[in-house]
């Protein structure tokens, strides 16, 4: 009763008025949402991993056959870039590992009007698509039972936010962050907005965001 009292509440206070309330949810349990940009990371860590592997290995073999001083320097060389490489992968992995959004204070909504993505902590970011930012609809089911609807790119999505300091501001689509800034909870946020996470009953939301937005 109180998670419902919460959503109603922080849905409430962002509706227009006349706006009309058509669905609301949340995520289910407490699974921690994949941003598309964590793949990316995952294979730029795979990529400089094994270069910078490579490198090193020259390295070791020039080190070991090659005993004149263009070998030494070669050898030099590819031990610094290799160090390179293994630290840029090192930092690509460690932003994989984080760039994870917790769902918990995540609320959805459909009204009449928009589709609303609420994120609520110490910062509160709201991202709010209408008809003309709604694009292709997708749905995802999961044989582990979780589901997705994806309705727009988050780039072209209208954002605002504040934080519990009293910041204010609007902003728009992809680089809305509120008062937070470009926090790593921000931006795993900002990559997951345009798609509901984990909801129940997809294919029955999918049915209202078309019949509301896509039917003329």
């Amino acid at each position: 009763m109180q998670v419902q009292q919460k959503t109603d509440s922080l849905i409430a206070r962002e509706l227009e008025e006349g706006e009309r309330v058509l669905w609301t949810g949340r995520p289910v349990a407490n699974r921690r949402a994949t941003a598309p940009v964590t793949l990316t990371f995952m294979i730029l860590t795979a990529v400089f991993g094994a270069i910078g592997l490579i490198m090193l290995i020259l390295a070791i073999i020039f080190t070991t056959l090659l005993h004149t001083r263009g070998g030494a320097d070669a050898s030099l060389a590819l031990y610094i870039t290799g160090a390179v490489f293994l630290f840029m992968a090192l930092i690509y992995g460690i932003l994989a590992a984080t760039i994870r959004p917790n769902l918990r204070g995540t609320v959805y909504a459909i009204t009449d009007q928009r589709i609303l993505s609420i994120s609520a902590g110490k910062t509160l970011i709201v991202y709010s698509f209408t008809r003309n930012t709604i694009g292709v609809i997708s749905r995802i089911e999961r044989t582990d039972g979780s589901e997705d609807l994806t309705f727009a790119v988050p780039n072209r999505a209208g954002s605002y936010g504040y934080n519990n300091y009293g910041g204010y501001g609007n902003y728009g689509g992809y680089s809305g962050y509120g008062g937070g800034g470009y926090s790593v909870r921000n931006l795993a946020i900002a990559a997951n907005a345009g798609k509901f996470i984990n909801i129940s009953d997809v294919r029955e939301v999918e049915r209202i965001v078309r019949r509301t937005f896509k039917e003329i």
